[in-house]
């Protein structure tokens, strides 16, 4: 029986939450600002030009990050510092997204493990990383999406977080 409600859990632990990367991905429209949408950075070797969120469409998401159950959001960053290796740069990322009361939706690890022969620093430039809330158990006052994205040939790194809230 404990088996059968561990397995239940995990089953419904993965319709919370979805996660992906995209590289070199441009947007329609510009930021309109350096960085929006209240996401808060710390760089240490890899500096932001531009963080921002938008949508699928890729139309930005307003101030106030207001979303709905199921809704594509991608956290835009363009980045400088990176360190290149035979003209590739090797990128890592992680992402965790958490509930207003400390619950973990996600945490999930190396993002770019599909990229293993690296990135051109082209496509290593602009980078999408996407959260969608799938499904939810209980109302919550907001989710908050941390992430921390490094360059694998130095210690460069930026990390941040931001919060979305449901419609």
């Amino acid at each position: 029986m404990l088996m059968k409600k561990i397995i239940y859990g995990f089953f419904a632990f993965l319709l919370f939450i979805s996660c992906e990367v995209k590289v070199n991905t441009p947007t329609t429209e510009g930021s309109g600002g350096k960085i929006r949408n209240g996401i808060q950075l710390k760089e240490n070797g890899l500096i932001a030009e531009q963080a921002f969120l938008l949508f699928e469409d890729g139309k930005l998401v307003p101030p106030g990050n207001k979303i709905d159950v199921g809704q594509w959001v991608g956290l835009r960053l363009i980045l400088n510092g990176w360190q290149k290796k035979d003209g590739k740069v090797f990128v890592d990322a992680e992402e965790q997204i958490t509930t207003n009361d400390g619950k973990q939706l996600l945490d999930q690890k190396n993002l770019f493990k599909e990229y293993a022969d690296g990135l051109t620093s082209e496509d290593a430039k602009a980078l999408t990383l996407s959260a969608r809330i799938t499904a939810i158990d209980k109302l919550y006052d907001y989710f908050t999406v941390t992430f921390r994205v490094w360059d694998k040939q130095s210690h460069n790194e930026i990390s941040g977080s931001y919060k979305l809230y449901l419609k």
